[in-house]
């Protein structure tokens, strides 16, 4: 009865041996090109995340400034409120006292429709 030939041991040709070794101690072709592209790959994809992180870091110090700028514009609109409304209060004390000038105006003003003198006119 033949037997089956044992796997443990080499059951190949001395040539194909020798041929495997050759294959497997210089890259082929195939693997060059593949381990060219990854090291490719790999640089592109560091040169994308260093970008990333430097767009990142404009945003964040773009939105930074805006965020200070809306921040003075909001102080500026408060000054501007507030001196909005100190303007109305002078402006509604000087129109009553205007309104008290003139009424004393009318008080001490002879009705008789002729000229009056300068010394009928009092200062307010």
């Amino acid at each position: 009865r033949p037997q089956a030939p044992d796997m443990g041991k080499t059951a190949c040709p001395a040539w194909a041996s020798t041929r495997l070794e050759e294959e497997d101690s210089s890259p082929s072709p195939d693997r060059t090109d593949a381990a060219e592209v990854l090291r490719r790959l790999n640089e592109e994809r560091e040169a994308l995340e260093l970008e990333r992180a430097a767009v990142k870091e404009a945003q964040d110090t773009r939105e930074i400034e805006l965020l200070e700028r809306e921040a003075h514009l909001h102080n500026m609109q408060r000054d501007l409120e507030g001196q909005q409304t100190a303007l109305h209060e002078s402006r509604k004390h000087l129109a009553l006292d205007q309104a008290r000038c003139i009424a004393l105006l009318e008080r001490t003003t002879p009705r008789g429709g002729g000229r009056s003198s300068p010394e009928s006119f009092a200062l307010c």
